[in-house]
């Protein structure tokens, strides 16, 4: 009875919301999963740098300063190959240099302060600098998917990061957080080609189709493979999100839920500005819940049983 007074306040103060967004998803439960209901245990994926092949060689050369016979390749990193099917855009930040990288015979784009690190992984000795240019030059310039039959703009975001990779980032509205955001202010399509039991759905690929997404990741490399898309791979062992009940990995999808919208009508405001009149005991618990409120996303409340 609690729960359901609380739930008419909300939707009542006008907090509660539908949408289709990426959230926690869990394939054994086949249900959204809330942030709290996630742990984080370590997990060993698979690390590939993949090649997008420019569409228009000459315009992407040109950025570049640079006059090339040869196809030029936008080249990502990613630890999720199950995403590449739903991928719809490469993120690149704004304010990063990039450089016309020729090696082996190839040009590839990579941001320039990775350089030294991607090539050191790839495990080349030689390589050598054409021309650079700022990430905005490269914006709405389209590249080939690696194996689907379309291709995919150069977008720009804040997100994209020099921790690791290329400083490009491969983007899948329906399977990411970030990917979604910057999905809806380019009109991207949310694709989402996963069911509810993790297993791709009908038509994504012939290869792929009713194959549970991480045994689906080496049928990717292999594809990849075949289609010379696939620079370099090799494995990572890192933190990743698990459902609390079976421990086992979930994912992000976009699917239709109900949320209570942190900045819908105020909520996070106001309830920054009730953590000040609460007397915490002990005090360290103040610190935990405010920065908790301030940086959460909208909570995912309905699930699927």
């Amino acid at each position: 009875a609690h729960i359901i007074r609380a739930l008419a306040k909300t939707i009542a103060n006008g907090h509660l919301v539908k949408g289709a967004k990426p959230v926690h998803w869990c394939t054994s439960c086949g249900s959204s999963l809330a942030e709290a209901e996630v742990e984080y245990y370590d997990k060993t994926s698979p690390s590939i740098y993949v090649r997008f092949p420019a569409v228009d060689s000459k315009a992407v050369s040109e950025k570049f300063g640079v006059t090339s016979d040869k196809t030029p390749s936008l080249v990502i990193w990613t630890t999720t190959p199950w995403t590449l099917p739903a991928n719809r855009a490469i993120s690149l930040n704004p304010e990063f240099k990039y450089q016309l990288i020729q090696t082996d015979g190839e040009l590839v784009i990579l941001a320039a302060d990775l350089v030294k690190d991607v090539m050191k992984t790839a495990g080349v000795e030689s390589w050598k600098v054409l021309g650079e240019c700022d990430g905005t030059a490269l914006e709405l310039l389209r590249f080939q998917h690696p194996f689907l039959d379309f291709d995919v703009p150069a977008i720009l975001g804040d997100h994209v990061t020099l921790d690791a990779g290329t400083g490009a980032v491969h983007t899948a509205p329906g399977h990411g957080p970030d990917d979604y955001v910057i999905g809806q202010k380019y009109g991207l399509e949310t694709a989402n080609p996963v069911g509810p039991d993790g297993c791709f759905l009908a038509n994504t690929y012939p290869t792929l189709d009713g194959v549970f997404i991480f045994k689906a990741n080496d049928l990717i490399v292999e594809l990849l493979k075949e289609k010379g898309a696939l620079l370099f791979k090799q494995s990572i062992s890192h933190s990743y999100p698990c459902c609390w009940r079976h421990k086992t990995p979930v994912i992000f999808r976009a699917t239709p839920q109900w949320f209570i919208g942190m900045d819908k009508n105020g909520l996070r405001e106001q309830s920054l500005k009730e953590i000040d009149i609460v007397q915490w005991i002990p005090g360290w618990g103040r610190a935990r819940i405010e920065s908790m409120v301030e940086n959460r996303p909208d909570w995912c409340i309905s699930r699927q049983r």
